[in-house]
């Protein structure tokens, strides 16, 4: 088998495929009732998911669980801008 020599593609299972995590989003949504809520709703709700914790993690003391997030508006405006 030849060897290719792109290391930058080369699988390393220590490092995650995506850097940073990935969300999915099922084809389904187009059939839901936020995929009709205006572009500006959507763009907020898709901020949140993204931000949403993949494991448990505490925060100032405070355990903040699988699928939560600790985001305050001025987070959400600052990165929606």
């Amino acid at each position: 088998m030849k060897k290719d020599n792109n290391t930058s593609s080369e699988f390393n299972a220590n490092q995650p495929i995506i850097p940073g995590g990935y969300i999915l989003q099922p084809r389904i949504f187009d059939k839901s009732a936020v995929s009709k809520f205006p572009p500006h709703v959507r763009e907020i709700w898709f901020y949140l998911l993204r931000k949403a914790n993949h494991t448990d993690v505490k925060i100032y003391g405070t355990v903040i669980h699988r699928g939560q997030a600790l985001i305050t508006y001025s987070e959400i405006i600052e990165s929606l801008s």
